[in-house]
């Protein structure tokens, strides 16, 4: 089984990565295969320069179609997703209606030091999900609020209740892909 993780950060020490690499530590520690996919190296989307972003862009594709699931950690921007996270998504949609998003089973976080979390980004994202075909994992969506008093920079869980609810979200998951593989 293998796991892919996209944060829609470009921080390095962004919460919404550090969450991330969280929760694909604990997928490692299932005997899950779990890697991230950054965003950060893809050119502003321009259909014209898809030469100069063939490289990049089919990267992505293969390690997303490999990928039984793929993960987003979402912040918030003007209560949406970040703008270097839709232009990675749009990159990824082409060809319309048969991108690699078609059927793939996805998981949405919203990470954010406020209280509600990035749920409007969520809200947002599985509008251009669902947009993709993409196969939304509808049990419950994580949506982290005041992050802060979570995990600090370093990635150290400060909350026990946030550690054990990082453990059961991620072997939810895994039984949904379970059983819906």
């Amino acid at each position: 089984m293998k796991v892919v993780g996209i944060s829609g950060s470009l921080r390095e020490k962004s919460y919404n990565t550090i969450v991330l690499r969280l929760i694909l530590k604990r997928f490692e520690g299932l005997g899950v295969e779990a890697n991230m996919l950054p965003i950060s190296t893809f050119p502003l989307y321009n259909p014209d320069e898809r030469i100069v972003a063939k490289a990049i862009v089919d990267d992505a594709n293969r390690q997303i179609a490999n990928a039984h699931l793929v993960i987003f950690t979402l912040p918030e921007y003007n209560h949406s997703i970040s703008g270097p996270l839709k232009n990675a998504i749009d990159w990824l949609s082409e060809p319309y209606m048969s991108s690699v998003f078609k059927d793939k089973p996805i998981a949405l976080i919203g990470v954010a030091p406020s209280p509600v979390g990035s749920a409007r980004a969520i809200a947002h994202m599985k509008t251009i999900m669902g947009s993709l075909l993409a196969r939304l994992y509808n049990r419950r969506d994580l949506v982290v609020g005041e992050i802060h008093n979570k995990v600090d920079e370093e990635g150290q869980v400060k909350d026990a209740a946030f550690q054990e609810m990082l453990e059961v979200y991620v072997r939810e998951l895994k039984d949904w892909l379970r059983i819906n593989s």
